[in-house]
């Protein structure tokens, strides 16, 4: 949603000591994943079914194969099977299996998120802003949110990295670091489809063939996904134009072509391309914080029926406009994995996106104008991102040296009316002299990015228990904007004056940053290690700017650093797997939308709250007591606070960060039922919480979403190749939010929700 910035003429005001809560690290997690991620010689075990025995995924989070117990870090990694099981589709999604992991959905559900891990993220949700959570697919990185909303489908695994993430990972891992990996090409002729029907009218399939051209040589995988619904927000509308368009619809496509080609058995080359559209009716917002028109200058507004959401359910809506969103990207993914020597290996992986994000909706979900028809769109986006690694072995020391570039292009147009409801009248008449109503902002410009990076990392083990391993990268980035522009008018006249007139600007920032990790292993069951990394998100312009040019700012770049001490152990002949990570982060420069009033006019620019500290802790445990129960629990404590800064000339010390709640979990269990010659019934529940979270850096009360648990289940009956399930999500029907924009002062806030009750059929069939 684009900011709201105005001049109304007077008329318009202008903790890491304990885990209470343990959750879920999703029963997949811990089988062995085949696949794109592993090299045939890459460590593995393999799982009896009469006995309790937990695997490990096997992972590239360090940039080389390991299993995830072995990796000396706080990471969650989830199996495509957990995905399913957990029903994740989507990207945002993820958080509900990632304690100290959140995502916020600023423009409504299937759209873009905005991720937080260990409390840091950002309230800048611009669509040309880069997050400080870096996310990853199949290891090529996705610099616009257009590109983090792909959608999750023939998925290997998903590997998520929290804390700083600088030395392997670059720019915007600040956070941490989300990876997917998607399954690759094999050499057997297989596949898979899956049809459903659910209610909102979901109608979903998806599939994948995989086929061998050159035994050993030459295969290709094609996949896909479709899911559409009605919309899952109930429009209750007596005008024909609106009624029964429902909101925030999904209507999802994904397409995925890949090749695999194996000259010898030393070079291995993937060519992926893939597609998708997110489109649909658009977030039904609901209008929060005590509608209340009167305090913000115009009491006229409260007399128009339905001002108040009379006679509305949490879940329905009357909006006067209804919008559409369609989010397009079309990607080619390029990796060559060649082994040198026995001992020296080069990795390269080459993407490029093309992609648009247009969108228009109505921000107030009221059957007025509020804020009236609102455009945004982030179009001719495209990025090019070239990454080659070289990776050896000598004795006991492990190195990597590694080259990153860049660049990135997108086109924005923003317009955002304000109280241009014909029916206020002179009320609305504020003086622009374009004869209409109301106040209409608009702004355009194009921005272009380049980065450099040069990075390397040893590691030496001194004996078969202890090692220690130490990376820096380097990086050089620049930032150009061009044309910025912005008007302001009415109804009538939306181009009425010129507000700003075109700047064009660049900024350039270098950083360098490090990380060091002792290792202490004395047995293949008990791991433990302390680490210091170093994380960067590079400076960006503001978007938001409407009014002047003292909006058109550039917010310097954010650094991290963090302590983080861990165990990861398993007993009992591996039917039970715990680790425990404390950690301890310094949080400097985070970038954030600001509100100030200058020469009596409000103006919002993109500024920094220069300290903030977070401490906190993460548990998690999977106990496998049978052969047929897996009891998953997991849970993340995350204290968070500013210890230097002022917003608005308010001081935001000792707050909270924002979308940073205190505690986060959840629990599951994954339950053979009973089981037949050739067929089983399983039953799946995860139970995901959260505890308060503000989604301002003021912790203003009712800019919040207080708290919330979300429950979902599924019923499984599998017979050889087939596999039928029931399912449903937030089986209690709860309220809540993900997401909320304090627009109080225009009269009502700016409510995202999670989604109702959703329940439905899937049949799957393996060939």
């Amino acid at each position: 949603m684009a900011k709201v910035s105005y001049r109304l003429k007077g008329k318009l005001l202008g903790g890491c000591a304990a885990i209470i809560v343990v959750s879920l690290i999703p029963s997949g997690a811990y089988a062995q994943a085949a696949g794109s991620a592993a090299p045939t010689d890459a460590p593995s075990s393999q799982a009896d079914d009469s006995v309790p025995v937990m695997n490990d995924i096997v992972v590239v989070a360090q940039r080389r194969a390991q299993r995830a117990q072995d990796v000396p870090a706080s990471l969650v990694a989830l199996s495509g099977d957990t995905l399913a099981t957990r029903q994740i589709t989507t990207t945002a999604q993820l958080a509900s299996a990632v304690p100290n992991m959140q995502a916020s959905q600023p423009y409504g559900a299937g759209d873009p998120p905005t991720f937080t891990i260990r409390g840091i993220s950002t309230t800048d949700f611009s669509q040309n802003a880069s997050r400080p959570i870096a996310v990853y697919i199949d290891e090529g990185i996705r610099q616009m949110p257009l590109m983090e909303a792909m959608p999750l489908f023939d998925v290997d695994h998903v590997e998520v990295l929290r804390g700083p993430q600088g030395a392997l990972y670059g720019k915007n891992a600040t956070g941490g670091a989300i990876s997917i990996i998607t399954k690759e090409p094999g050499y057997d002729l297989s596949g898979y489809l899956t049809a459903g029907y659910g209610n909102f009218n979901r109608r979903e399939t998806q599939g994948a063939v995989q086929i061998p051209l050159v035994q050993d040589k030459l295969a290709v995988r094609l996949a896909y996904t479709y899911t559409k619904d009605d919309g899952a927000i109930k429009q209750v509308s007596s005008n024909p134009a609106t009624s029964g368009k429902n909101l925030d619809q999904t209507d999802i496509l994904g397409l995925r072509a890949s090749v695999r080609y194996q000259p010898t058995s030393d070079l291995d080359i993937v060519l992926r391309y893939n597609h998708y559209r997110i489109a649909g009716r658009a977030a039904g917002v609901y209008a929060g914080n005590n509608i209340d028109f009167a305090s913000a200058g115009l009491p006229i507004y409260d007399t128009f029926p339905g001002a108040h959401r009379e006679g509305l359910g949490f879940f329905e809506n009357d909006n006067n406009v209804i919008g559409h969103k369609r989010i397009t990207d079309d990607n080619v993914n390029g990796q060559i994995k060649w082994a040198i020597t026995p001992d020296i290996s080069l990795f390269s992986v080459t993407t490029y996106d093309k992609g648009n994000w247009p969108e228009n909706d109505d921000p107030d979900g009221l059957p007025l104008d509020q804020f009236g028809n609102q455009t945004v769109n982030a179009t001719n986006i495209s990025q090019f991102v070239q990454e080659v690694r070289l990776t050896g072995k000598t004795g006991p020391l492990q190195w990597l040296l590694g080259g990153f570039y860049s660049r990135d292009s997108v086109d924005m147009f923003q317009q955002l009316p304000i109280y241009t409801d014909p029916r206020c009248g002179a009320a609305c008449d504020f003086g622009l002299g374009g004869g209409g109503t109301g106040i209409v902002q608009t702004n355009q410009f194009n921005q272009k990015r380049r980065s450099y990076s040069g990075y390397g990392r040893l590691e030496y083990a001194f004996n078969d228990q202890w090692s220690l391993a130490g990376g820096l990268r380097w990086s050089r980035d620049r930032i150009a904007i061009n044309n910025y522009t912005a008007y302001v008018g009415d109804s009538a006249t939306p181009l009425l004056a010129t507000t700003i007139a075109p700047i064009t600007d660049s900024r350039s920032y270098s950083n360098v940053s490090g990380e060091a990790t002792l290792t202490y292993k004395p047995s293949s069951h008990l791991l433990a290690y302390a680490s210091f990394k170093q994380g960067y998100r590079t400076g960006a312009y503001n978007s938001q700017a409407y009014t002047s040019p003292l909006e058109v700012t550039a917010a310097p770049p954010e650094t991290a650093n963090s302590w983080e001490a861990g165990i990861k152990s398993d007993f009992l002949d591996r039917a039970v797997t715990f680790n425990l990570t404390g950690f301890y982060t310094k949080y400097k420069n985070q970038q954030i939308t600001s509100s100030e009033v200058v020469g009596g006019a409000l103006i919002t620019p993109l500024r920094s709250i220069p300290r903030s500290r977070i401490y906190g802790a993460e548990v998690d445990l999977v106990i496998r007591p049978t052969r047929t129960l897996t009891l998953n629990l997991s849970g993340g404590y995350a204290n968070s606070a500013y210890t230097e800064g002022s917003v608005g000339g308010v001081s935001v010390v000792g707050k909270r960060l924002s979308a940073s709640p205190r505690l986060s979990g959840s629990v599951a269990a994954d339950w053979r039922i009973a089981e037949f010659d050739k067929s089983n019934v399983t039953l799946h529940i995860d139970t995901a919480l959260s505890s308060r979270q503000y989604y301002d850096v003021h912790n203003t009360p009712g800019v919040d979403d207080p708290g919330h648990t979300v429950t979902n289940a599924q019923l499984s009956y599998q017979f050889s190749k087939w596999n039928a399930s029931l399912w449903t999500t937030n089986v209690f029907n709860k309220h809540y939010f993900t997401y909320v924009l304090n627009t109080t002062g225009l009269g009502a806030g700016y409510f995202i929700r999670g989604n109702p009750r959703m329940f439905g059929i899937r049949i799957k069939r393996d060939f």
